[in-house]
């Protein structure tokens, strides 16, 4: 990829070769001494300028994942790379830095770059569906859809590789598009009237009423209703943006389907999100129902469901691994329990054998 500071044939993504040299330039002093720190260890050789380290003789992809580990998320953030071929003696290479991607968003590309073409394949993804049962009753009453896709050698991916190679490349819109309509392909002919939890990406909406048009296409194709589908927030992708989030979720509502607010106890800013939002279907974050039956973790999620119910939602608890967390869960009044106590997340064809069994 050719910079777009100057005509230099320096290289801002992952495709090194041997020979080829790093270019780092960061303006905080304590996050260049571990850089420092790290690059003596290496044994490469070192130019220092003010706020640059150019470094040759190591391989870079693995310099650049030794770094990343060194660092933290907001150093990584502060920290720009780009990848000099080797023989480059264009003028302002070092300068090109500036418009290169930052150390977080490069160490993701070399880490999941075995997955940068998964996207054009999309008969390579399925899903996997995790029970949700009814804490009163025992009564499996919904799903929710976890994606899935397979390698080279047919070994599953998770979700948590596939949005990170999805964040690095630039896809996560399809990515996450790809997600919704799997899991409704998936789920027909097995999922009865069962409801069906799916996640999405609120960033990854532009314009709610184009986007999820072919999310509905796809359950109409399927043969489910929209009143079965509860789309929930993806927490790690939570939008800076409350009011685009809450005209997506209005676009789902208008079609019949209900919203779900994902990890919620994590802190203030998911309480004042179920204030603002106003979900159908508040779910607890798995840490802190993990705790229970520890006293502090108990009035916590307690408040939680007292919160939720006065605002006319259900309430799930999510990571439930325990008999004991399941009697805690039920006894503050949730409604339904997820967990791998009550199961892990399976494919269609064993939920399709299992339920004819």
């Amino acid at each position: 990829m050719v910079s777009r500071i100057t005509a230099c044939p320096c290289r801002d993504q992952p495709e090194v070769v041997e020979g080829d040299h790093l270019v780092l330039r960061c303006p905080v002093t304590h996050t260049r001494e571990v850089i420092d720190e790290v690059l003596e260890a290496t044994g490469g050789e070192v130019a220092r300028r003010p706020q640059v380290r150019e470094v040759r003789g190591v391989a870079v992809p693995s310099l650049v994942l030794e770094l990343a580990a060194a660092l933290t998320t907001p150093e990584r953030r502060s920290v720009r790379c780009l990848v000099v071929p080797s023989g480059c003696t264009a003028v302002g290479a070092t300068d090109a830095a500036l418009g290169a991607f930052d150390l977080e968003t490069f160490a993701a590309r070399i880490r999941y770059r075995h997955l940068a073409d998964i996207a054009t394949q999309p008969d390579r993804f399925h899903s996997r569906y995790q029970p949700l049962l009814n804490l009163e009753t025992g009564e499996v009453v919904a799903y929710e859809a976890l994606l899935r896709a397979s390698d080279d050698h047919g070994k599953e991916i998770p979700a948590g590789a596939l949005f990170g190679a999805a964040a690095a490349g630039g896809w996560t819109d399809l990515l996450d598009r790809i997600g919704r309509e799997t899991a409704i392909n998936d789920a027909a002919g097995w999922l009865g009237d069962r409801q069906l939890f799916i996640n999405f990406v609120p960033t990854s909406i532009y314009r709610p009423e184009v986007c999820l048009a072919t999310t509905i296409e796809a359950a109409r194709r399927a043969g489910i209703p929209l009143q079965q589908l509860v789309f929930e927030v993806v927490e790690s992708h939570r939008t800076d943006d409350p009011e685009h989030l809450l005209r997506i979720v209005a676009q789902y509502r208008a079609k019949g389907a209900r919203v779900a607010l994902d990890d919620v106890g994590t802190g203030y800013s998911t309480l004042a999100l179920v204030a603002q939002l106003q979900p159908d279907v508040v779910k607890i974050d798995m840490a802190l129902v993990q705790q229970l039956p520890d006293p502090v973790a108990t009035t916590i999620v307690g408040s939680i469901v007292e919160l939720s119910h006065g605002l006319g939602a259900l309430v799930i608890a999510e990571g439930i691994e325990t008999a004991d967390q399941a009697a805690a869960v039920t006894e503050l009044g949730a409604d339904i329990g997820q967990g791998w106590f009550y199961g892990r997340p399976a494919l269609p064809a064993e939920l399709r054998q299992a339920l004819t069994a």
